[in-house]
């Protein structure tokens, strides 16, 4: 599979926790075949406190996040990709990227929201209607989290199940989980990931099943 990634950093832990576990599953997925560019945004002076080069298990751009329409060009780089993910905590415009990456579904691409802080998630979009998160959750084709199991499926699924009963323009588009093509590719033997499929009629499907760890790479 082809994949854009969009998060905050491959290549600079410097304020970025997340940068070490964001290395494994993307390696991991060169590993088993896939092709994955990482979108990241020079912001915080990571740029300038690399702690590796660019790897050769994936591409790396860094785009320029000083304006929203700089912001959107790089979205529109992603098209074409099978699969478009974008992560919780990019830091910047990160609403409006969780707005844009949608905008490439459709033409066999599939796009998922990698939430790597789902306790803070949930917490805020259950506690603010307006969130502008809420309502494009039921729009992901498949939601995947650092960890949380069945509550934080259940949740996603309640947040999913609230905001398309209010909606009065259901979608027309089919759709199908990508589930069973990344579940062997997206945990590392450091880590798991919850998926959970967010259009119906996943609602009412088996639940999501938890991935078997992957070997560590040798």
């Amino acid at each position: 599979m082809n994949i854009a990634f969009f998060a905050s950093s491959l290549v600079s832990a410097y304020w970025n926790g997340a940068a070490t576990y964001y290395r494994g599953i993307v390696r991991a997925l060169h590993e088993r075949g896939h092709r994955v560019t990482f979108y990241e945004p020079d912001a915080f002076d990571r740029q300038k406190h690399r702690d590796m080069d660019d790897p050769a298990w994936a591409k790396v751009v860094v785009y320029s996040a000083q304006s929203e329409a700089e912001v959107l060009r790089t979205v529109e780089q992603a098209r074409g990709a099978d699969l478009v993910v974008k992560a919780s905590g990019v830091g910047v415009f990160d609403a409006l990227l969780e707005r844009a990456v949608l905008d490439l579904q459709g033409n066999g691409c599939l796009v998922a929201f990698w939430d790597v802080d789902a306790p803070a998630t949930l917490d805020r979009v259950h506690n603010d209607a307006d969130d502008p998160f809420r309502p494009l959750i039921p729009r992901y084709d498949l939601v995947l989290t650092y960890g949380g199991g069945d509550p934080v499926r259940n949740a996603y699924r309640t947040s999913a199940r609230a905001t398309a009963s209010r909606s009065t323009t259901p979608s027309t588009r089919a759709r199908t989980s990508p589930w069973r093509r990344i579940r062997a590719s997206h945990a590392t033997s450091a880590s798991w990931a919850t998926a959970c499929p967010t259009a119906k009629p996943a609602w009412r499907s088996s639940s999501c099943a938890r991935p078997r760890p992957c070997r560590s790479a040798g």
